[in-house]
């Protein structure tokens, strides 16, 4: 199902001129914003998102094959790029370097490079990968078809932590205060998105749910305590 989800996007966007997939996309979330963002935010908040998201120009760069533009915009993306400082930090914490071999600028150029099917040689995933291990890595994980998975785990923590989440936005939170949540909608959301994470076999409402919490923690560090609301007013003015 996810292959096919891919398949069908990645034909999409090869099929649609780019300047007519973007306008596109941008008609259609700017008419539906709560495909992509929790009703928890404020439609100020989400609107200036999207003008961000929508509005960004082409960065000019010319790419020989989709694969490598896709690269590209992984590598380069901010996104992926706080995902990486989050697990380092986490693993400072731990007292453990975290290293990510895949970043390396050379190996990054070299895949960019050469065609998708040596990538996945043979039709295998990782296939290049996987045979530049062979008698280094044991053969049962060269060739395993089968990948750890701790979705449930992680959903199960943060559903231990919603009692603390939903105090951060009990009275008086910096968020709310700045106009960038809805002090009414977060706590019937928050409660809504509890069940979801439960049943849940991915990772999309435990992110939305660590993101609020994350905003309300950030507010406060960079705007004052909520009992300093004139200054979380002023940071929404800018």
């Amino acid at each position: 199902r996810v292959f096919r989800n891919q398949l069908r996007s990645a034909l999409i966007r090869a099929a649609v001129p780019r300047r007519l997939f973007r306008l596109a996309r941008s008609v259609g979330n700017r008419a539906r914003p709560e495909r992509i963002y929790p009703k928890w935010y404020t439609r100020r908040l989400v609107q200036r998102a999207l003008d961000l998201t929508l509005n960004r120009t082409e960065n000019g760069l010319h790419f020989q094959t989709s694969q490598g533009r896709r690269y590209y915009e992984i590598a380069s993306s901010a996104v992926y790029g706080s995902m990486i400082q989050d697990r380092r930090a986490a693993g400072t914490i731990a007292g453990i370097d975290v290293l990510i071999p895949f970043r390396d600028r050379d190996l990054l150029a070299f895949l960019m490079a050469i065609p998708g099917e040596m990538v996945n040689l043979g039709g295998v995933p990782k296939g290049l990968l996987r045979e530049a291990m062979r008698g280094v890595l044991p053969e049962a994980i060269r060739n395993r078809r089968t990948k750890a998975d701790f979705t449930a785990i992680n959903n199960r923590a943060v559903v231990a932590e919603l009692p603390f989440i939903r105090t951060l936005f009990s009275e008086g939170a910096c968020s709310v205060e700045a106009g960038l949540v809805d002090g009414d909608a977060v706590h019937a959301q928050l409660a809504a998105f509890g069940g979801r994470l439960g049943e849940s076999d991915n990772a999309l409402a435990r992110r939305l749910v660590i993101g609020l919490g994350s905003l309300e923690l950030w507010m406060r560090e960079f705007f004052g305590d909520p009992d300093e609301r004139a200054t979380c007013r002023h940071a929404a003015k800018n």
